[in-house]
């Protein structure tokens, strides 16, 4: 359930399924039962999902063939829990906070003799980076970025600018996504994420937001760190797509209007993409290995890019 054309078929069969089709109410709370916006909710191995609301509630609808399914449901900072259909409809689902210790890098200088920065790469031309499963889950996308070698000791980021594409659907609209930064895991995929709930707002028009991070003092690891973003399923962030859709050149459907979630990141096409990663119902996946196959792409792997500065 990977592929662009096969995702798209999806979202047919889930048309024609409506009838069928069960909606899912409740609500995302902590251990004191106060709201968690904006949590993470994915179905695992199926391409379903949705992100709660400001004030924790969400509901999504889904064929009743999977209310014996299980959902993964998440929040930055939280333990993840993995909950059946029939334990969400109607319910709070509770997380609870990891235990976290006094972090070193609070007893670190920041000193900004020394900087450097990752600029992104426009000359190769951009492109526009939406839901990479035609607006059936809230996916993640994680670049990988080295620590310079030029620090020896302390590195610290200081700010990430994230850059949108102009689309006539969502561009004068405002939207939120949430920013991620992630250390890198045994595996050498993104493990814990080092920033707290950080939601970002794009007002309408707005071409790049620069994220001001030093306050935050988050150190690199000598491994480097990720930075990914997450579109969130949330009812302003809807737009709908009108296309047509073809599969072997035949004609399958003509004015479909498809809901996809803003914004639009600005991206790049590269040849190889090895440090970068998607999660979606599998869990973390390297791009690479994904099937991408769009004739806009020309055979490249499409990633968000970011203008990453760091300090000492």
């Amino acid at each position: 359930m990977r592929f662009f054309h096969q995702l798209i078929l999806i979202v047919f069969c889930v048309q024609l399924l409506q009838a069928q089709n069960t909606i899912i109410k409740g609500r995302v709370v902590d251990e004191n039962s106060e709201p968690l916006p904006y949590a993470h909710l994915l179905f695992q191995n199926y391409a379903i999902g949705t992100t709660s609301n400001a004030e924790g509630y969400f509901a999504f609808s889904i064929p009743d063939s999977l209310r014996n399914e299980k959902v993964r449901v998440s929040y930055v900072g939280f333990h993840s829990r993995i909950a059946s259909v029939e334990d969400l409809a109607g319910r709070d689902v509770k997380l609870f906070p990891k235990n976290e210790g006094l972090d070193e890098i609070l007893l670190k200088q920041i000193l900004k003799n020394k900087s450097f920065t990752y600029r992104p790469e426009w000359r190769n031309g951009a492109i526009g980076f939406g839901n990479l499963n035609a607006g059936q889950y809230p996916s993640q996308i994680a670049v990988f970025y080295p620590k310079p070698g030029r620090f020896n000791a302390s590195c610290f980021l200081e700010e990430v600018e994230v850059y949108f594409f102009k689309t006539t659907e969502q561009w004068q609209r405002p939207s939120k996504f949430r920013l991620h930064l992630y250390d890198v895991d045994e595996n050498g995929q993104p493990g814990e994420d080092l920033l707290k709930n950080l939601i970002i707002k794009r007002d309408p028009g707005e071409s790049s937001i620069v994220v001001e991070l030093l306050k935050e003092k988050i150190s690199i690891p000598e491994d480097g760190i990720f930075i990914g973003v997450e579109h969130l399923f949330i009812r302003e962030n809807q737009f709908t797509e009108t296309r047509n859709y073809y599969i072997n050149d035949s004609l399958v459907a003509q004015d479909f209007e498809l809901v996809k979630y803003a914004p639009v990141f600005k991206g790049v096409l590269r040849d190889e993409a090895e440090d970068a990663w998607f999660y979606g119902p599998l869990g973390w996946e390297k791009i690479s290995e994904l099937e991408l196959s769009h004739e806009a792409f020309d055979s490249k792997i499409p990633l968000p890019d970011f203008k990453v500065k760091m300090t000492d």
